[in-house]
């Protein structure tokens, strides 16, 4: 490892976490949610908001899953 003085200087280094903050008045506005009207993702939305879901899970509530062909082919 090189000694402190050959290191090569870095920008997050030199600043420290108090420079590195963001100052009052200059944060970006919060985005918005503009909607949607696909049924799929309103079904997909309306169950995420109640727990967290597994894969299988969403493609079964959205419409999308292939459980019922697989219980065909067996």
């Amino acid at each position: 490892m090189k000694p402190p003085s050959e290191r090569p200087s870095t920008v997050a280094a030199d600043e420290g976490p108090e420079k590195r903050k963001s100052k009052p008045g200059k944060s970006k506005p919060a985005a918005t949610f503009c909607g949607t009207d696909n049924p799929r993702y309103l079904r997909i939305l309306a169950a995420l908001l109640t727990r967290a879901r597994t894969r299988e899970e969403i493609d079964r509530i959205a419409g999308a899953s292939n459980e019922r062909a697989a219980r065909r082919s067996t």
